[in-house]
């Protein structure tokens, strides 16, 4: 590939110099590698050189697609490259291209990439296969190293300080709740099949049909409530900062970890009276219907167990109270059961847009949360004017988008 001979050709004297970490430290979020750390890789690295001088010819570039198993974060592939061996990481070269980074290779000049569709390594050799594939061995082992004495321990510090950043998968959540409701509601609401023939449908195909849709909406309906929760959950995450979120007192990865009745408190609160209704609602919700399923088809407090009286048949331990419960009925989704969990879902999501309409509008916009103390700032002081911080989102979602597509 003339492109790459032509690039190592013209790199001037002098331009690779050794990085100077403390200056880096300050300027970018990586860990130090101290000195023992730093001999040990760059002893893996003896192969690895910088681009200066190297002669291109020896074989077209040939390019070879780096599989996610292979090099699964090859940022850290380029990072060490920049670390040890001092190369220079040109960061959107061109067009679809996120990052670039130049060296040879056992004196072969090679590239490795960073594009739209994925990771590549482009070398010129005429052995380029086996080149290609000795070369991705020596990064696997020295991010592997890396990652045991530096890496992790930097990603630990990085988490506790909150200096992250969640990926909003907010909308995938509502689609899969708008897709098992819709599915939910088609179950009961499809019309009858046509009776054939003189003597009608019948008492079997009426019961198979009723059942049926029931099953459906039942299924259906369960995978509405697993996917609402969801979004619930991911959702209060997004509206932290929206809620008086510190970087330096919340701890961010305990509250992900919370169950979702500590994220409504840190949220919402129990104290406002409209806020603990609309707790009540969605718990009954939880308790009854998605966790008795999701927990083997047992309810708390032996709300699925049967007492057994001489005589008869095993009876509810919850006595008369099993009319709240899931367990003992066939169909616990019905029609009216289905229009009430819909009419409390969306009372709720009208509450969360009254409470936080900037935060609710983060959430639906896509873009990703970065916690650090700066961004959060920025974030509530533009969320002060809820029309010029829609404009902002939908502008800034957009230049994102140019970014993920490699359009620069």
């Amino acid at each position: 590939m003339a492109w790459l001979r032509q690039w190592a050709a013209r790199i001037p004297p002098g331009f690779f110099r050794p990085p100077n970490l403390a200056q880096k430290a300050k300027a970018v979020n990586r860990p130090i590698l101290d000195q023992k750390l730093r001999r040990t890789l760059a002893l893996d690295l003896r192969d690895f050189s910088l681009p200066q001088g190297v002669d291109g010819r020896a074989g077209e570039a040939q390019v070879f697609n780096v599989e996610r198993e292979a090099l699964p974060v090859p940022s850290l592939g380029a990072i060490l490259l920049e670390e040890i061996i001092g190369a220079t990481v040109d960061r959107q070269p061109e067009e679809k291209v996120h990052w670039r980074v130049m060296f040879a290779f056992r004196g072969k000049l090679c590239s490795l990439e960073l594009r739209k569709f994925g990771c590549r390594l482009l070398v010129c050799d005429d052995h380029a296969v086996r080149t290609a594939d000795e070369l991705i061995s020596k990064l696997q082992s020295v991010i592997k190293k890396s990652e045991k004495f530096a890496f992790n321990e930097f990603a630990s510090a990085q988490m506790s300080a909150g200096n992250v950043t969640v990926e909003n998968r907010a909308a995938s959540f509502r689609d899969m709740y708008t897709f098992f409701r819709e599915k939910a509601e088609g179950a009961l609401l499809a019309p009858s099949p046509e009776r054939p023939g003189e003597d009608g449908f019948g008492l079997a195909g009426l019961l198979n049909d009723h059942f049926g849709r029931h099953r459906e909406a039942l299924y259906f309906g369960l995978g509405m409530l697993d996917s609402y929760f969801s979004w619930f959950e991911h959702a209060m995450v997004l509206l932290l900062p929206f809620a008086g979120y510190d970087p330096a007192t919340d701890d961010l990865v305990a509250f992900i970890g919370d169950n979702w009745a500590d994220k409504y408190d840190r949220i919402l609160g129990f104290q406002d009276a409209t806020s603990k209704r609309h707790y009540e609602e969605l718990n009954e919700i939880k308790e009854r219907l998605r966790n008795t399923y999701a927990h083997g088809g047992f309810e708390k407090r032996g709300g699925s167990l049967g007492i057994h009286l001489d005589g008869f048949s095993p009876v509810p331990a919850t006595m008369t109270r099993v009319v709240h419960s899931a367990s003992f009925r066939l169909f616990p989704i019905d029609g009216a059961k289905l229009a009430e969990v819909k009419a409390t879902l969306d009372a709720f999501d009208g509450y969360l847009a009254q409470r936080y309409p900037a935060g609710m509008a983060f959430v639906d916009s896509g873009i990703p949360l970065v916690f650090s103390s700066k961004d959060v700032q920025d974030i509530v002081r533009r969320a002060s004017d809820l029309d010029e911080f829609r404009a902002w989102l939908e502008g800034f979602g957009q230049y994102l988008d140019a970014q993920a597509n490699g359009d620069f």
